[in-house]
């Protein structure tokens, strides 16, 4: 029997499940509890947010708890693997022209010729050590979406490990499940996905919408996509949400890259046709086809 209870918080809905209905409260209660903790830590909705003490410091180190440098850790990750997809580290309305792209000119025997010198990736002017973290006054960090596939990833693993029962947590168009599964899987409940979903396994699903709903600066084009939505499963939360958004940036390539990385996605594309990457494995890893 598998116990479930709704709840809401990070500004989405959040579905606690366990397979052990007499360790359902203890579940809710430290979903709820994190949930309210990260949302504490990074929601730009909140006043009072931890993050805005970045914004304030005017480029100098702040002391951060470790909560919000374990986020950050995680939003530069897979901001890197993703080429910046993720747009959890954007340019704020206060541009730094020293990171704009410059042109160059060179004379030699064959003539001039000229170069394009590309700017430092935002997200390698966030440095972090020794408990500080210094964001520069041109960098501004949105880790809402980052918070919602930690909670998913952290909470599920923890409660399967404390409670020894099968776990599922989703947190808006992600779910992360530990623990033994339930006879066939975990039904997430997302439209499109009919595999169920096999234990230690997370996926995302990102339509177009998430993607153009992505923080930018003020000067920026929202960004847009040609497909309609990508459900990724992978390892964590975190990696699946990450993959689905770079899929968008770079539609035509998107089910290369997702193979590559050893993936399985569902690609459902703007004149409805679908490409499968992969296949959800019965347990262990996603296996590329």
């Amino acid at each position: 029997m598998i116990a479930t209870t709704a709840l809401f918080g990070l500004d989405t809905d959040i579905v606690v499940s366990v397979t052990a209905p007499d360790h359902h409260g203890r579940a809710v209660d430290h979903v709820s509890a994190l949930a309210e903790r990260l949302d504490r830590t990074v929601n730009r909705a909140r006043p009072s947010a931890e993050v805005f003490a970045l914004d304030h410091a005017a480029a100098q180190p702040v002391m951060v708890s470790s909560l919000l440098d374990q986020l950050i850790i995680e939003a530069l990750f897979f901001e890197d693997l993703t080429d910046g997809a993720t747009r959890a580290v954007r340019r704020s309305d206060a541009p730094d022209y020293r990171y704009l792209p410059g042109l160059t000119f060179s004379a030699s025997s064959a003539g001039m010729t000229s170069a394009v010198s590309s700017p430092i990736p935002v997200w390698h002017r966030v440095q972090i050590g020794r408990g500080t973290v210094t964001v520069p006054n041109e960098v501004r960090l949105e880790l809402l979406a980052t918070a919602r596939a930690v909670l998913a990833d952290q909470a599920s693993a923890h409660l399967a490990e404390h409670l020894g029962c099968g776990v599922m947590v989703r947190v808006g168009n992600l779910a992360a499940t530990a623990g033994a599964s339930p006879e066939g899987g975990w039904d997430c409940g997302f439209p499109g996905m009919d595999d169920l979903l096999p234990e230690g396994m997370a996926v995302a699903r990102v339509t177009a919408a998430d993607h153009r709903s992505l923080p930018v600066a003020p000067d920026d084009v929202p960004p847009q996509s040609f497909l309609e939505c990508v459900s990724v499963v992978a390892e964590s939360a975190a990696l699946a949400q990450a993959a689905g958004l770079r899929s968008h940036v770079d539609p035509a390539a998107a089910a290369h890259w997702l193979a590559a990385q050893g993936l399985t996605a569902r690609i459902e594309t703007s004149d409805s046709d679908v490409v499968q990457v992969g296949r959800v494995p019965a347990t262990g890893h996603a296996l590329a086809a």
